[in-house]
């Protein structure tokens, strides 16, 4: 298992974020570094919440996670998720069960800590801050979403930390 998440998801990602850190200390200068610098502790919690999710779940308050697992909680939804999630991923019929509510934090796990931890204030955001957000196409109608840097959208008065590839079928 340890050999699984060494090859399969800690080189690939320590692999594109060196390559990113490159490419963006390169084209945006030093500045860009800050939030390159990031990805270690967002890889961190990204990494933690699989395992995890099903203890925040068990020990949670009603359909809110306890203050131990703050940093796993979503802050602009409960425990069963958003309105797209529900329509889009639900299993079964009940989105408080405790299998979606693991499901939700596999898929938000880390949000809270992602804004207040690794994110910046909406009122100080640089304007260089949100690095990219490319589409680039692939085959059969699918796409690699690339988003990197801090959100251009703020809840709370914080846009989030992100560094997401992931393939999907519509931008």
């Amino acid at each position: 298992m340890t050999q699984y998440l060494i090859n399969y998801i800690l080189c690939p990602f320590l692999f594109v974020w060196g390559v990113v850190g490159a490419v963006a200390f390169a084209t945006q200068g030093a500045v860009a570094l800050v939030w390159v610098s990031r990805f270690p502790l967002w890889l961190l919690v990204i990494l933690a919440r699989y395992p995890l999710a099903f203890l925040a779940v068990a020990w949670r308050d009603g359909l809110q996670l306890s203050p131990l697992f703050w940093w796993l909680d979503t802050i602009d939804n409960d425990l069963t998720g958003d309105e797209g999630w529900k329509a889009e991923h639900l299993s079964g019929s009940d989105p408080a069960s405790y299998w979606n509510m693991v499901r939700w934090i596999w898929r938000n796990g880390g949000n809270a800590f992602n804004y207040w931890t690794l994110g910046v204030s909406a009122a100080s955001r640089p304007d260089w801050a949100f690095w990219s957000k490319k589409a680039i196409p692939l085959i059969a109608g699918r796409f690699l979403d690339l988003r990197i840097g801090w959100t251009g959208y703020e809840l709370q008065g914080r846009c989030k930390y992100v560094f997401t590839i992931r393939i999907k079928t519509k931008p």
